[in-house]
């Protein structure tokens, strides 16, 4: 009956003040789809980075194509206090998409959840029009590609 007490206390400590093993926050999702121009090779790396109100999380995809679609996950989980439970309101802010091919410029496009996307169900987010990447060769400068050498 001595040890009763510091049991109690202990398990109390860990049940009241870390959040539970299983999340009870849902998980939403945001949908990137767009075409690349001027794909050297056929394949590119794009990397998806959705910027949250507490936190991002990424995606990184190979494409093999000029067409991509690309889902990253999100967790809406921000906090958790033991008087209070879960807070469930992490969404997402804006979403920054780059795009990398071999003897390309790297291209970063940013856009906004507010502006840009719509909502499809609860917490599922797409692109109102597809995204169209135009790549550059690396050392192109704006100005057309003389074919002699100088």
């Amino acid at each position: 009956m001595r040890y009763l007490g510091p049991l109690l206390l202990s398990l109390f400590s860990v049940l009241a003040f870390s959040p539970s093993a299983v999340s009870q926050c849902t998980e939403g999702s945001v949908r990137v789809t767009g075409r690349i121009e001027n794909l050297a090779g056929g394949r590119a790396r794009i990397d998806v980075t959705v910027l949250l109100k507490k936190g991002e999380t990424k995606s990184t995809s190979m494409v093999t194509g000029p067409d991509f679609s690309i889902e990253v996950p999100f967790s809406t989980f921000r906090s958790y206090f033991f008087l209070w439970g879960h807070r469930c309101d992490n969404a997402p802010i804006s979403v920054m998409v780059k795009v990398i091919s071999s003897g390309k410029k790297p291209v970063l496009e940013n856009s906004t959840i507010k502006d840009n996307f719509r909502m499809d169900g609860a917490l599922h987010y797409t692109l109102w029009k597809n995204l169209v990447v135009r790549l550059e060769d690396e050392d192109s400068d704006g100005r057309p590609k003389s074919k002699l050498a100088p």
